[in-house]
């Protein structure tokens, strides 16, 4: 959830942070460790792999197909720097965000 909410507004894993960060006194759970979650997080915000469209895909295709789930069509809108998501065309490369 962090790293979506990171890919969102274009942060970095740097943006989050935990409890005890935030507020002295405040406690994170013993097992838990904010730089693993930020090294995780980096991970899941690195781009994935790329994809060649295709005659009649659009975003929302794509995002079903190769992500899983058609709503992350935005993230891939955002990451190729796509301001209208329907100008897509046959044989152009779009960079996908990791799964």
């Amino acid at each position: 959830m962090s790293a979506a909410i990171c890919r969102a507004h274009g942060w970095t894993e740097r943006s989050v942070i935990g409890h005890l960060e935030w507020q002295p006194g405040k406690v994170d759970p013993s097992d838990f460790g904010m730089d693993r979650m930020r090294l995780q997080i980096r991970d899941r915000l690195k781009p994935g792999v790329t994809c060649t469209v295709r005659q009649g895909d659009t975003l929302w295709v794509i995002a079903t197909s190769k992500l899983g789930d058609g709503g992350r069509w935005r993230e891939i809108a955002e990451l190729n720097g796509l301001k209208n998501a329907d100008a897509i065309t046959p044989g152009q490369e779009l960079k996908l965000p990791k799964k």
